[in-house]
């Protein structure tokens, strides 16, 4: 049996707008004539047993008594329009859209729109593919796969947007542009943490709520959140910046770092005689977050719009094989363990508490004094107890070490003065 690519969602919801139009489907004719150029009604049963087949039938109670509802055609299995075969239900839609049976070029129009709006969530437009006498005759075409996605993106991105402003998406349709998104897992994990979240769309409005009191403010919080999915789209139809065509592979490059966040390779570009170090996220295994790519990209925001001669340069981020990347300047150095190698396993009392710029991260700091103590990063929640378990560590200092490191706010120290008190009194 061969499976229909137009889903019965996407022809429920064509037929279901059908009806609620000005303009009848069936244009300048009856319904009978209409559907005798599709099927041939009178080799169809009729529900009626006054009448031999199915266009007396519809005769009797569409056009003499019309006793039949106006979506009669949409539930009536005769035609079974929501699940006919593929050609049965374009041909409906092209017989509507033929200059025989809607005159009118502008309602024709309307018609088109309204398929196609519905028609590209499953890769398919109807489009004119000759003319008769000046008039347009319409076949069906396949869609670019990534305008659809892109399509079903931006139909995600303004239900959500209209939700969250009070106005109407349900979460039938909400569901259903997701259950088309979860098909291609690359894009669907860039898609903002409330879309994965959420199942219902009155949590996204009492989540966006929750997060800016007014409207202006919260479609600009979506929109921001929606960015990553809509930069994966650009990169499939060459939208993105063409870096990925003007270096050798980055795989081949040397690894110059690696870390919970990726993989910093070392690449240099085919047409200038420079290396760059580039950024691949790599996604842990382990990982439970699903939008740490997200994360990825706001990092490298932030990063951009930093300027300083003491700050690596960043020049462009994008996708590569699907994965996000960060190009950045490369500069020869030593990493830390590197320099933990020449100078010892050397104790951060022993440095001047001045020399630390206030702005830094407390845990930061914290985090890096640990790892030049035990050789590897805090993680988990055995820190103290590791700590405790190397006994050449200073009680005072390991006190010091775990207060850095709490994600309590209760614990933490609360100032860098506080901090600076305590170092001075060991």
């Amino acid at each position: 049996m061969k499976m229909n690519k137009i889903t019965s969602i996407t022809r429920k919801h064509i037929l279901e707008e059908i009806i609620s139009l000005p303009w009848s489907w069936y244009g300048r004719l009856n319904e009978v004539d209409f559907l005798n150029r599709i099927w041939d009604l009178s080799k169809l049963p009729s529900k009626d047993n006054r009448f031999k087949d199915m266009a007396g039938d519809i005769w009797q109670h569409r056009i003499n008594n019309y006793d039949y509802s106006t979506d009669w055609f949409i539930t009536d299995n005769r035609l079974d329009l929501l699940n006919t075969d593929d050609s049965t239900f374009v041909k409906f839609l092209t017989e509507i859209l033929h200059p025989e049976i809607v005159e009118n070029a502008q309602v024709r129009d309307d018609f088109a729109t309204l398929f196609n709006s519905r028609l590209i969530n499953d890769g398919y437009e109807i489009i004119p593919v000759k003319y008769i006498s000046g008039e347009p005759v319409y076949e069906l075409s396949e869609v670019d796969y990534s305008e659809v996605l892109r399509n079903i993106l931006l139909r995600l991105e303004s239900g959500c947007i209209a939700v969250s402003t009070n106005g109407s998406f349900s979460s039938s349709e909400y569901n259903a542009l997701r259950a088309q998104l979860r098909r291609r897992k690359d894009l669907y994990q860039l898609l903002p943490d409330f879309i994965h979240s959420y199942n219902q769309t009155e949590a996204i409005r009492n989540k966006m709520q929750s997060i800016d009191k007014h409207y202006a403010e919260r479609r600009e919080h979506i929109q921001q959140a929606f960015i990553p999915a809509f930069r994966f789209i650009d990169n499939m139809i060459g939208i993105a910046d063409p870096f990925s065509d003007t270096i050798q592979h980055i795989e081949n490059g040397e690894i110059i770092g690696q870390g919970g966040f990726g993989i910093v390779y070392k690449v240099k570009h085919k047409y200038l005689d420079q290396s760059f170090a580039v950024k691949i996220f790599r996604k842990h295994p382990f990982s439970t977050g699903t939008h740490d790519s997200e994360r990825f990209f706001k990092e490298a925001n932030i990063l951009f719009n930093l300027a300083h001669p003491n700050i690596i340069r960043i020049y462009d981020v994008g996708i590569y094989n699907g994965e996000p990347f960060i190009r950045m300047e490369y500069f020869p150095g030593k990493n830390l363990n590197e320099i933990l190698r020449d100078h010892g396993c050397l104790s951060p009392i022993k440095a001047n508490p001045k020399l630390v710029d206030p702005v830094c991260d407390i845990y930061s700091l914290g985090a890096i004094w640990y790892e030049c103590l035990l050789g590897q990063p805090p993680q988990g929640v055995g820190i103290e107890e590791s700590l405790r378990a190397k006994q050449s560590i200073p009680a005072k200092q390991r006190d010091i070490i775990v207060r850095c490191l709490q994600s309590d706010n209760h614990k933490v120290f609360e100032s860098w003065d506080e901090l600076l008190d305590c170092l001075q009194k060991v």
